[in-house]
């Protein structure tokens, strides 16, 4: 969203950015809590392939369908999180 709102991209150039974002973060966590023997790597393994096939999956449907499939999904999306975040105690 920040992509969209703050930079102005389409939401097919913002979504291929922020998974390129994402991965980012991820090998910047994984680089920092390595040394100290932080890292789980069966589940740490089992998250990095679901979020590869998840990026594979979801920039597969930006590029087929476009706004038209990506803007109510991220609104469904961010939706879900604010109201698990309000529901949480």
């Amino acid at each position: 969203m920040g992509y969209v709102a703050l930079l102005g991209y389409n939401l097919r150039r913002a979504t291929a950015h922020a998974r390129l974002l994402n991965f980012t973060s991820n090998l910047a966590a994984l680089l920092l809590f390595l040394p100290g023997g932080h890292v789980i790597w069966s589940i740490g393994l089992l998250m990095g392939i679901g979020q590869l096939i998840g990026a594979w999956i979801g920039s597969h449907l930006v590029l087929r369908h476009g706004t038209r499939l990506v803007r109510p999904v991220l609104v469904t999306a961010s939706l879900a999180v604010s109201v698990k975040l309000l529901l949480d105690p």
